[in-house]
């Protein structure tokens, strides 16, 4: 298709179905809105936002079919004609269709129904195996979800001790940038209170802090503030309401469990705000990591 590397191009995944279409309005008014292009992917085997496997023993359905769903989508958005608009109908099913353009796009847009949370984006859904590997960041949109542009509402980011804080930190950035928005960061606390193994407290700060530093300096007209909050499911304790235009967080290890601490406060904050989920892919190699929470963090580093 003549497209390089990282091409300022948004891509969402589409099966023509009503869960697909908050996505789509998405990635379209993205696309306008940056000047970048937008690409429409469908998969002939299982749609993006079912459960991975839901498609098997079907029989495809012709390309006919797919560039039918294309036509739908495309006429259900506002005109545009400033966009340039690449239509993909894969033959491969949609994780693999999606993994593979996530390879030459800046941003790839995902739709999920509306009782989806920060934990079940990866859970068992195509979105979870899809943002497991993607190499560009993965916007979920959720049905319900309110407009893009959320009245000058911050940009949140998640920190904590299993990914990595500095792409999720470039993402938030990122986006701030784009939206003329605060960045607020989330971490849990790092007093050395929360265990017996007050190193590993330390140790997290200093990451977060060198992250922070190094991004900062990238980005210097960003406005940032960071804020510590109760890594427990229920707590409440923040300087402010917890309402975002956009959640960051980060993308897990494999292995790791899903009830980590980012994707805890992540759950309350998109129920609180009704908005969009970004997942940071990963800078960090692979690792062995298995369970979750900060105290499994500690244990795997002794």
């Amino acid at each position: 298709m003549g497209l390089g590397p990282a091409a300022q191009l948004v891509a969402v995944g589409v099966d023509g179905g009503e869960e697909a279409m908050p996505a789509a309005r998405a990635a379209a008014l993205l696309a306008r809105e940056r000047g970048w292009d937008l690409m429409l992917v469908h998969s002939l085997q299982d749609a993006p936002g079912v459960r991975a496997g839901a498609a098997a023993g079907r029989p495809s359905r012709p390309q006919e079919s797919g560039e039918a769903v294309l036509d739908r989508v495309l006429a259900a958005l506002p005109p545009d004609p400033t966009t340039r608009v690449h239509r993909v109908v894969s033959g491969a099913s949609a994780v693999d269709a999606l993994r593979a353009v996530s390879g030459y796009v800046s941003l790839l847009v995902l739709g999920q129904g509306d009782d989806g949370g920060g934990d079940q984006l990866v859970t068992g859904r195509v979105g979870s195996a899809v943002a497991a590997a993607a190499r560009c960041p993965v916007l979920v949109v959720r049905r319900g979800t309110a407009p893009v542009d959320l009245g000058g509402r911050p940009v949140l980011v998640a920190l904590d001790e299993e990914t990595s804080p500095e792409a999720s930190l470039r993402c938030a950035f990122d986006e701030a940038v784009h939206r003329g928005a605060t960045v607020v960061v989330l971490h849990p606390p790092l007093d050395g209170d929360g265990g017996d193994d007050g190193d590993g407290d330390e140790d997290a700060g200093r990451r977060f802090a060198d992250a922070l530093a190094v991004v900062r300096r990238e980005r210097p007209a960003v406005r940032v503030r960071t804020e510590e909050v109760d890594g427990e499911p229920d707590g409440r304790r923040t300087d402010g309401p917890l309402l975002a235009s956009l959640v960051v967080v980060g993308r897990p290890h494999p292995g790791l469990h899903v009830a980590s601490w980012s994707r805890e406060v992540a759950g309350r904050v998109l129920a609180a705000s009704a908005c969009p989920l970004l997942v940071a892919p990963s800078d960090d190699p692979p690792a062995e990591v298995s369970g979750g929470g900060r105290r499994g963090a500690r244990e795997r580093r002794r």
